[in-house]
């Protein structure tokens, strides 16, 4: 095996890979187990929204004709269903194209003329770099007729050209253009005098003369070029679809002349997809916060986009967290890509049926090797329960019968974690309107206990690790099949940038053995060791936390407001010694509230929305126990962020209830730039396990 190269060394591939190693590394599954993608490949604008790295652009490409003839080269089946192979295909790349780089450029009248015009020249080179591109595409699908069959003959395409030429969206444009090969060369003079003007290699003031009077309408040449094409024979009639991806480099600036460019660059692209017109269909790939921020919908000049009429949706985080534990569709994606890159990578053959994951990461943790990752294996001392059962506290001793304590300090000699959740029985009331603990009559004697119940227990076992691993002064760790697939949280690149940092750890401690030395081969049945897995977890864990700081714009402000709570949400856990409340992982908040148009509501709900779309916090529907029925959204961190904040991933239990003005204290905590000033005497935050958590003084977040 490979020892020198970390074969999760790229997590990127998309752009990066040649088309030959695309069809290696792409893995189908995506298209296979969730038929909403198939919507891709229908006719009718699709947007397609994921955060970061979830996999949007891989499927884009796959509308790429050179990609279907790597498949076709390697004798690969094309994983499109194949009554919907028939296409033909243009796009952009809105952050390879430079496209948003516009927005530094001016008129020279001022930013009020900028904003009128310059949109106009932006829907200019974005109609000129799709032409050039459904063009390029044509030549390569008729030069591959055993591939594409008859979809494209250029032997009429300078009768398409004579028929281009006369089309008034050009604004006369094209009138010197004869040859498929002329129309080709004045497009690619053009983009050059954007990128010319874009790159301040143009003196004169103003626009470049040859862009001055010849601006085309947005979406309007591309839809005449598909219907001259037809019209010619050059094409059949077929659909064509147009891919947009990386929408959100438009909303990349937050503030100042260029985001206000950038907004109008939007709005003037959202004209083409109101179009309505089939003759092309629109394919646009966007994260979360590029898509549904204030204003992003409008159409300048008038109108608002509306879904399932100008677009429909497809969100592919949605997709999985709806089938990953139903199904096991991620898991069964995870495994597919894991084995694609040791095969690619380090040119491993793996057996298709194998369970490559399990074989290198081991299964999943049992309950005695989480008290063992506690404990290292050591022998504990007789008198530390106490402490480990948090009962060190003279107020808290006194409340606990001698009985109590006997049985409990037996109990944690044998069981650790089973000492903790019977003491945390004891603290509860039973529910109901009974107010006398457990603790207060002797501890039971008639086995199977109560604590052992299934739902109780499973409900708070990863909170009792929790408290216990922080009375001890020890890390929660992570290891195994199972946690690494919880702490993606369907995200893919999630995924891999955990297996990253564990062979990362790997690597280290095989090329720091010494000559002779037995090496270890996790291919072949011997799993990387548990901490291992547990440091390069914790190390991936930092980096995805680090990373929220770089996200502009804004990322500092998303990283200190996760900051924030994080802290509170691992004191809520680790303080709440009845364990009443094991689903404060997370919080609930009213949607209606959250979606009211006065501030701060808002403003509040748009830095949720973003820190939803930077993969930062998970938002999911929330089916309320409230008689009232309200809608609500349940919050959680991002389950990679877990190790960071030492916070349990599972969601087994209700999360804590919260209203606004709970939000707003944390919020203004983390000093989120608000429109707003939350008066001095509001409460904070209450929640059964405790309260005033944030009237604590600040402390500076420590990443255990």
């Amino acid at each position: 095996m490979n020892y020198s190269q970390n074969p999760f060394q790229e997590l990127y591939v998309a752009d990066t890979v040649s088309q030959e190693h695309f069809v290696q590394l792409f893995s189908r599954v995506p298209m296979d187990a969730l038929t909403e993608f198939h919507q891709l490949f229908q006719k009718g604008n699709v947007v397609l929204l994921g955060s970061q790295g979830c996999g949007k652009t891989m499927l884009l490409t796959l509308f790429r004709p050179e990609i279907r003839k790597a498949y076709a080269d390697l004798q690969e089946p094309y994983p499109v269903p194949a009554e919907y192979m028939r296409f033909l295909s243009a796009g952009i790349n809105l952050t390879k194209s430079g496209i948003a780089h516009l927005a530094g450029v001016t008129l020279g009248e001022g930013h009020e003329q900028d904003l009128r015009e310059l949109p106009y020249f932006f829907g200019d080179f974005f109609n000129h770099k799709l032409v050039l591109d459904l063009l390029e595409n044509l030549e390569k699908v008729a030069k591959e007729p055993k591939i594409f069959g008859t979809l494209v003959s250029l032997d009429k395409a300078d009768a398409f050209v004579k028929q281009l030429r006369k089309q008034d969206c050009w604004a006369g444009a094209l009138d010197d253009c004869f040859t498929l090969n002329d129309l080709k060369l004045l497009i690619q003079e053009r983009l050059r005098c954007y990128r010319n003007w874009m790159g301040r290699n143009v003196p004169q003031r103003g626009a470049p003369e040859l862009l001055q009077e010849s601006k085309s309408t947005i979406g309007e040449p591309i839809l005449r070029t598909v219907q001259c094409l037809k019209d010619a024979g050059v094409i059949e009639d077929v659909p064509v679809f147009i891919r947009v991806d990386q929408i959100e480099e438009l909303s990349h600036v937050s503030a100042g002349p260029s985001a206000d460019l950038r907004l109008a660059f939007r709005q003037m692209l959202n004209g083409a997809l109101s179009r309505r017109d089939l003759s092309v269909s629109y394919r646009v790939g966007s994260r979360h916060y590029g898509w549904d921020t204030p204003g992003c919908l409008h159409v300048l000049g008038g109108g608002v986009l509306e879904e399932k009429r100008d677009f429909h949706r497809v969100d592919f985080d949605a997709a999985w967290r709806r089938t990953e534990y139903v199904a096991g569709n991620f898991e069964h994606f995870a495994k597919d890509a894991f084995a694609r890159r040791i095969k690619y990578y380090l040119k491993e053959d793996v057996a298709p049926e194998s369970d490559l994951l399990a074989s290198v990461f081991s299964g999943s943790a049992r309950k005695q090797d989480r008290g063992e990752s506690i404990f290292g294996g050591a022998a504990e001392p007789p008198n530390s329960y106490e402490r480990a059962l948090a009962m060190s506290d003279k107020d808290e001793a006194r409340m606990w019968s001698k009985e109590w304590r006997h049985f409990l300090a037996a109990l944690y000699r044998e069981e650790p974690l089973e000492a903790v959740l019977a003491a945390a029985w004891g603290r509860q009331t039973g529910g109901g309107r009974g107010k006398s603990e457990h603790r207060c009559a002797p501890p039971p004697k008639a086995r199977p206990y109560p604590w052992k119940k299934q739902w109780w227990r499973k409900e708070r076992l990863t909170m009792a690790v929790l408290q216990l691993s922080a009375r001890r002064g020890q890390r929660l760790m992570w290891w195994g099949k199972k946690d690494i697939l919880d702490l993606s949280g369907g995200n893919i690149l999630a995924f891999l940038g955990l297996c990253y940092g564990i062979w990362n750890q790997f690597l280290k401690m095989e090329q720091a053995k010494g000559k002779g030395e037995p090496r270890t081969n996790p291919l072949v049945g011997e799993p990387i060791g548990r901490k291992l897995q547990a440091v390069g977890i914790q190390e991936a864990s930092k980096v995805w936390y680090d990373k929220l700081a770089e996200h502009k714009p804004g990322g500092d402000i998303r990283q200190r407001f996760i900051g924030k709570l994080g802290n509170f949400l691992r004191r809520s856990l680790r303080e709440d010694k009845r364990m009443s409340y094991p689903g404060g992982n997370g919080f609930s908040l009213e949607v209606t509230v959250l979606e009211a148009k006065a501030l701060p509501n808002r403003e509040a709900w748009n830095f949720m929305k973003d820190c939803v779309g930077w993969g930062a916090l998970v938002a999911v529907d929330h089916t309320t126990k409230k008689q009232s029925g309200e809608r609500r959204l349940k919050f959680y961190l991002h389950p990679v962020l877990s190790p960071v904040f030492q916070i349990p991933v599972a969601h087994t239990k209700e999360p804590l209830y919260w209203e606004l003005n709970d939000l707003m204290r944390i919020l203004v905590d983390a000093e989120v730039p608000f429109l707003f000033a939350l008066p001095k005497t509001e409460k904070a935050p209450q929640t059964p396990a405790q309260k005033s958590l944030l009237d604590e003084e600040n402390q500076q977040l420590k990443l255990f």
